[in-house]
This record gives C-alpha cells, sequence and structure tokens, in this order.
C-alpha cells in the first residue's frame, strides 16, 4: 500500500460520507456532530457505516453529544501499510478536533476498524495535554499503550473477533498491560450486528455503561527510564533475542509488580504485532524477545506497565527504543 495519496482517501471518505446526518465541522463533512446542545462530555467515535452513528446518536439520546467520524472500510485493504493509513487518518481527525472542541474532556470510542484510528485519536489527545476519560473498543483493541481506562466491547457470537471464542488466551493479558483497569462485556449478537434493532438496547446499555463509569486518577509513580542493550549483530526470522535492560526510577524505586511491554512494528508500513510483556525482577534485567517471521526493517517500541494501572511514564516511551533488520539469515542494527 506504500504511495496512497492520502488526499485521494480523504476525497473518497468525503463522497462515501455525502449522506451522512449530523452537522458537518469542517468542509469536507468528515466529521459530524450529533445533539450540540448535550450536557455531557462528548463522546468521540469512529464507525464503519452510515447507519451506525445515526443508531447510537438516539439510543443515547440528547443529552450526550456524538462526534462521528468513519473508518477506512471500504476506503483501505487490509495489508502491509494499513497501519500508516490508520494513523494518518487519526492525526486528521485529531488535529480538527483539537482544534474544535478546546479543553473539553472526552470519551473515545471505536468499532472494528475504526478502534486503531480511535487509539491514534486518543494519544494525540494525551499528547495535547487534554483530557480522555476512557476509551471504548468494540471487536477490536488497542495496539498501542493507553493510559486510560478502557472497555473492550464483544459479541456473543462473534467468533472471528470474541477472543474468548477464538481461544485467544493471552487477550486478558495484553489489555493489563497496554490501558488502565480494562473491562471487556460480551453482548448479544455477531459481528456487524450490533446496530440492529433486535440488539440496540444492549448496545446502548454497555456503552452508558462505559461512559458512566468512576473516574480514575493516574497513578503517582516515579519517572521511569528504560536502557535497552544494543541487540544482537544477526537472528534468523523469529529467532530469539537476549537484551540486557536497565529500569531506572527518577527519584525513587521500582513498583512492586512493574512489567515491561513490547511491542514490533514495521518501520516501513507501520504495522505492528501484538504486545508481549516481561515481569520486571529488578533494576538491571534480560528482555527476551522473538524476531518478527517477517523479514524487513523492525522497531522496538518498549514501555513500563503497572497492572491494572497500565502504562507508567507514558510520554516518555512513545519512540521506537532501537530498529533492527530482520533478513532471512540474519538481524542487523
Amino acid at each position: 500500500m506504500s504511495g496512497v495519496d492520502f488526499g485521494l482517501i480523504l476525497k473518497v471518505q468525503a463522497h462515501l460520507m455525502a449522506g451522512w446526518s449530523g452537522d458537518p465541522l469542517d468542509d469536507l463533512g468528515l466529521v459530524r456532530l450529533f445533539h450540540p446542545d448535550g450536557c455531557r462530555p462528548p463522546l468521540i467515535w469512529c464507525f464503519n457505516g452510515q447507519h451506525e452513528p445515526e443508531t447510537l446518536a438516539a439510543l443515547l439520546g440528547p443529552d450526550q453529544p456524538l462526534i462521528a467520524l468513519r473508518s477506512l472500510h471500504l476506503v483501505a485493504r487490509f495489508e502491509a501499510g494499513r497501519g500508516r493509513l490508520d494513523s494518518e487518518m487519526g492525526d486528521y481527525y485529531a488535529d480538527l478536533l483539537l482544534d474544535r472542541l478546546g479543553d473539553a474532556a472526552c470519551v473515545i470510542g471505536g468499532s472494528c476498524q475504526g478502534v486503531s484510528v480511535a487509539t491514534q485519536i486518543a494519544r494525540r489527545w494525551i499528547l495535547a495535554g487534554r483530557h480522555c476519560a476512557s476509551f471504548i473498543s468494540m471487536e477490536s483493541e488497542p495496539l498501542y499503550p493507553l493510559p486510560m481506562p478502557c472497555t473492550l466491547l464483544y459479541g456473543a457470537e462473534s467468533e472471528q473477533f470474541n477472543p474468548h471464542l477464538r481461544g485467544d488466551t493471552g487477550a486478558a493479558e495484553r489489555w493489563r498491560l497496554l490501558v488502565a483497569n480494562p473491562v471487556q462485556h460480551t453482548i448479544p449478537g455477531g459481528h456487524g450486528q450490533y446496530f440492529q434493532p433486535e440488539h440496540n438496547e444492549a448496545l446502548a446499555t454497555a456503552i452508558r455503561r462505559a461512559l458512566n463509569g468512576p473516574a480514575v486518577a493516574p497513578l503517582a509513580a516515579h519517572c521511569l527510564r528504560l536502557r535497552l542493550e544494543r541487540p544482537p549483530a544477526s537472528v534468523a526470522p523469529g529467532g530469539r533475542i537476549e537484551l540486557g535492560l536497565r529500569v531506572e526510577a527518577e527519584g525513587g524505586s521500582l513498583p512492586g509488580g512493574l512489567m515491561i511491554g513490547h511491542i514490533w512494528r514495521d518501520a516501513v508500513s507501520c504495522d505492528v504485532q501484538p504486545v508481549v510483556g516481561q515481569p520486571v525482577d529488578g533494576e538491571v534485567c534480560r528482555l527476551v524477545l522473538a524476531a518478527p517471521a517477517t523479514p524487513g526493517l523492525w522497531e522496538i517500541l518498549l514501555f513500563p506497565s503497572l497492572p491494572p494501572h497500565g502504562p507508567l511514564s507514558w510520554q516518555v516511551h512513545l519512540d521506537p527504543i532501537a530498529s533492527l533488520r530482520v533478513k532471512a539469515t540474519d538481524l542487523v542494527m
């Protein structure tokens, strides 16, 4: 998907959203506002289809402002480079919303393909010093750490996406690394059915529960910094890498139960592999990684996390700590 013209993507999005309801907040009509006079903090949601925001706005009522965005569903294929496009779409929305909403607190969420876009918006929101009370993820999970509470919604019949149905035993551990106080709810129906009339009330109940969740204060902790040993000169795809890691707590000691999460990200496409966690047994420890199976230039993102409080010193650990090239027979930094 290299060389995709993002301007063309915006034009396609504008065409697909031409018939959407809601008040447009931008010239292209890609950001739609429902219930502008509502008194509650706005819910920013990235949807897949036209009827979904209309349904959710009606279910939540006039007191709940809803800002509807669109994912890249039917616009971009699931192939190498989709991660970069989702991030660019999230940046486009974030630039508009940060300018329009000022210092207003909000809740951010998304459905399926919209979760990746919504994750980038949430990251930008925090980096701008704004308050996001929580994140809601339906039929997917954030791929990057978010220092905020998160509600994850999956369908009772969604065999492809519900981790409990597809035998994904590591999902709960990933969530505890990536977000604060993760809560998972099962809603009736299968994938793509939640905005249908027979499931509307269950969906609205689950989202209202997430919107009304208790406020969670960030954990007061010393700033943690990570110092990683230089990687080895070579390793086969999927090979074991063991590196020395120093975890420094500025002005204090390490909290008990600390974990280190690591994420592999393709440096070209920005596609990522699911997070893997490892406990920290002291200021100096060994970090064990499995190299990606796919050749290419890969980045390692490391971050400290303290389940169930989620990522710590989040802003310090946004950039890759190392870049590695995985070849058929070797890995070179």
